[in-house]
């Protein structure tokens, strides 16, 4: 039986600028919801994914003892 999920040792989890541009009351997002509306872009929606991704993070992490680089 072929295991499900990624093969850990060909795999990378990639995430890029979330916080600043995408999910930030401050980023890209925010402002294009606050200066038009008709977007509906759905920032509590956005803004809750953040633990999601900090939790899968950690779980690659974990898994493949997976290094982190963080720029601010």
């Amino acid at each position: 039986m072929t295991p499900k999920g990624p093969d850990i040792a060909r795999s990378a989890l990639i995430i890029v600028d979330m916080q600043n541009d995408f999910v930030h009351p401050d980023g890209g997002f925010a402002h294009r919801a606050r200066e038009n509306p008709e977007a509906k872009i759905d920032m509590p929606f956005l803004m809750g994914t953040i633990p999601q991704v900090k939790r899968l993070m950690r779980s690659a992490q974990q898994a493949a003892r997976w290094s982190t680089s963080r720029t601010c």
